[in-house]
């Protein structure tokens, strides 16, 4: 078990990030800041590694926040099988002690940023139950709460 995780935001893989983003905001009244592309070097379940383009968009309602990502085909960031939600995201404020755990548990890192430790910044991990969990480094907080102009998970 781990204890310093908190509840960060809801995932989910969306086919047309800008559709998504407008439904969203017209049954729900969600708003949204800028969309994000993100090109980071992640390492992929197979231990590939690759350069991914990720467009990313967090809510500004929360908690919880909603974060959509629009599809890559090929990596973890596909839409799940009838939609819905793609993952469960929490704060670490100790990521790799964290990471270890679930890996000790039978809880693979499914993806993460490319690097030399275990994870980087964050790490996926598929439960049992199949519900997929993001570990995300406190760390990068700040980072998030300024592109947003929220406070993610609070």
């Amino acid at each position: 078990m781990i204890g310093s995780a908190r509840l960060s935001h809801l995932g989910m893989v969306v086919p047309d990030l800008e559709a998504a983003m407008a439904e969203h905001r017209r049954l729900l009244g969600l708003s949204w800041p800028e969309i994000k592309v993100l090109e980071d070097v992640y390492r992929l379940p197979d231990g590939e590694t690759r350069t991914v383009p990720l467009r990313v968009v967090f809510s500004r309602e929360g908690p919880p926040y909603l974060e959509l990502i629009e599809a890559v085909p090929g990596t973890p960031w596909t839409v799940p099988s009838g939609g819905g939600l793609h993952h469960v995201a929490y704060w670490s404020e100790t990521l790799l002690e964290d990471v270890a755990t679930f890996v000790e548990a039978g809880l693979d890192v499914e993806l993460t940023r490319a690097g030399p430790e275990i994870a980087q910044g964050f790490s996926y991990h598929v439960f049992e139950s199949g519900t997929r969990v993001e570990l995300i480094d406190v760390a990068a907080r700040p980072a998030i709460e300024a592109w947003t102009g929220t406070s993610p998970g609070t």
